[in-house]
C-alpha cells in the first residue's frame, strides 16, 4: 500500500529511551527492537471491536499567511470530515502529526499563531469548517452530524522526502506492549572508566597481599542494575500518505493528492 519510501515511524513513536535500550520501528513489519529483544508490535483488529469514527481527508495544500511581526510565511493545511456512525455519542479528541521523511515529525498547530489559523480558514471559504480547538468535544451519531475541521503546520522544507500525516483520536482501540527488563552495563563515561580502573587496582593490591601472606582487602564488584522498561500504550492511528510534488516554492494552493491510507498501532 505504501511506496518503498521509509515512513520514519520510529521518530514519530517517541518511545521512552532507557539506558542500554534502543528502539526502532519499521513500516514493513512494525517491529520493536529493545536491547537484543525483538518484539512484534500488534496490528489493528481486522474487525474493529471498539468505537471508530470515519475520517475523510482532503488533499494536503500549501498557503501563505501573514505572521504578525514576521511577514508572509508558507504553511501546510489539511481539511477533513469526521463522522460518527457508532450508534451513540462519542468524544472527538483528535491530534495530527506530519512527517516529512527526514526523521522530523511536527505536531499540527505548533508554531501556528491564532491569526494564521483565522487567515487560512478564511482562505478555504468553508463556513462549516471548525478550527482545531472548536472541533473538539461531543460528536453525535449520524452523517448529518458530521464535523469538518482543519489542521495547519508551518512549512519548513520546500523539498520534503515524504509527506505523511498521522491522525489519532478517531478510534478507541489501544494495545499495550510490555517491554523487557534491561541490564544496564558497559558504562562509557569517564567516571565509569575511572571506577573500573580503581576496582582493578584494588584486585591487584589484594592479590599482592595474599602473595605476601597478608590479609587481603575485600573487593566488592557491583552487580548489573536492572531497569524496568515498563509499558508502552499504542493507539490505533490513521496514516495518510500524500504524493511529494518535488519543489514546492511555487506550488501555492495546488492540491497535493492523497496516495494511500491505512490504520496502524502507534
Amino acid at each position: 500500500m505504501f511506496s518503498s519510501r521509509p515512513l520514519m515511524i520510529a521518530s514519530a513513536l517517541a518511545l521512552p529511551l532507557m539506558a542500554g535500550a534502543a528502539f526502532n520501528l519499521t513500516n514493513t513489519n512494525t517491529v520493536l527492537a529493545a536491547s537484543g529483544f525483538v518484539l512484534a508490535a500488534p496490528e489493528p483488529e481486522p474487525v474493529p471491536r471498539r468505537w471508530e469514527l470515519q475520517i475523510e481527508a482532503q488533499p494536503l495544500r500549501m498557503a501563505y499567511a501573514d505572521v504578525p511581526g514576521v511577514g508572509s510565511r508558507p504553511f501546510y493545511y489539511l481539511t477533513y470530515k469526521a463522522t460518527n456512525v457508532t450508534g451513540k455519542e462519542q468524544t472527538l479528541a483528535v491530534s495530527f502529526e506530519l512527517s516529512t521523511g527526514d526523521g522530523n515529525v511536527f505536531r499540527a498547530g505548533r508554531g501556528v499563531p491564532l491569526e494564521v489559523t483565522k487567515q487560512v480558514i478564511e482562505h478555504v471559504g468553508n463556513p462549516l469548517l471548525q478550527d482545531p480547538i472548536g472541533i473538539l468535544g461531543p460528536i453525535q451519531h449520524g452523517r448529518e452530524n458530521a464535523r469538518e475541521g482543519i489542521v495547519i503546520w508551518p512549512l519548513e522544507d520546500f523539498t520534503p522526502d515524504a509527506l505523511i500525516v498521522y491522525a489519532a483520536g478517531f478510534s478507541g482501540e489501544t494495545a499495550t506492549i510490555e517491554l523487557p527488563k534491561v541490564d544496564v552495563e558497559g558504562k562509557t563515561d569517564g567516571k565509569a572508566d575511572a571506577g573500573a580502573k580503581a576496582t582493578e587496582a584494588k584486585k591487584d593490591e589484594g592479590n599482592a597481599a595474599v602473595a605476601a601472606g597478608q590479609p587481603a582487602t575485600a573487593v566488592v564488584t557491583p552487580k548489573a542494575e536492572k531497569a524496568d522498561a515498563g509499558k508502552v500504550i499504542l493507539r490505533k492511528t490513521k496514516v495518510l500518505e500524500f504524493k511529494v510534488p518535488g519543489e514546492m516554492t511555487n506550488l501555492r494552493d495546488a492540491a497535493i493528492p492523497l496516495l494511500s491510507e491505512r490504520w496502524i498501532m502507534r
